[in-house]
């Protein structure tokens, strides 16, 4: 997942630190239906198969900084 979302989809706010699941740089949030509601889980996403996450909602950390409730003094995230 993690090479899909920086390789294919140049979503550059994932980044890679162990490469093997400790050290949480690379985590995202993921997203399914649980009844009426949606239950939310954090993953690595270096170790999570991109094709397992088909149908669910994905939110990095680019996602989380453009959010005006979070993102409060209006800066850009660095590119790398």
């Amino acid at each position: 997942l993690l090479d899909l979302l920086r390789e294919d989809l140049h979503l550059s706010a994932t980044k890679e630190g162990c490469g093997e699941g400790d050290c949480g740089a690379c985590t995202v949030v993921l997203a399914d239906t649980d009844g009426d509601g949606l239950r939310y889980r954090a993953v690595n996403s270096c170790i999570q198969l991109a094709h397992a996450v088909h149908g669910q909602a994905l939110w990095t950390a680019a996602d989380l900084a453009c959010d005006p409730l979070i993102d409060r003094q209006g800066a850009a995230l660095h590119p790398a």
